[in-house]
C-alpha cells in the first residue's frame, strides 16, 4: 500500500465505512470526494477488506477515468475492467 493510500485508510470515516462492511452493513453513504480522492477510498476499502467491490459509473467517460485512476492504487492483476462494446 503506498504512502498516500496508508494515511487515508487511517482516517475514521475510511475505518467506520470499512467496518460497516465487516458487519454486514448493505448500505453506506460515501459524499464529498471528488477526483482520485474517490478511487483512493476505494483503493482503501479494498484493501482492508479483500471483498470485490461493483462500481457503476453513469457513462464510458467516468468509466475510464476511475480505471486510470485505480491502477495507480490496485495491481492490475486485481481487478477487471470491461468495456461495453460498440
Amino acid at each position: 500500500m503506498n504512502g498516500l493510500q496508508n494515511l487515508f485508510s487511517k482516517q475514521d470515516d475510511v475505518h467506520s465505512l470499512i467496518a460497516g462492511i465487516d458487519e454486514g452493513l448493505k448500505e453506506q453513504i460515501v459524499s464529498g470526494l471528488t477526483g482520485s480522492s474517490r478511487s483512493l477510498l476505494l483503493a482503501s476499502v479494498y484493501e482492508k477488506t479483500n471483498r470485490p467491490i461493483l462500481l457503476v459509473t453513469h457513462n464510458l467517460l467516468q468509466a475510464q477515468k476511475f480505471h486510470e485512476d485505480l491502477s495507480s492504487f490496485i495491481p492490475r492483476k486485481n481487478y477487471i475492467y470491461i468495456q461495453p462494446m460498440n
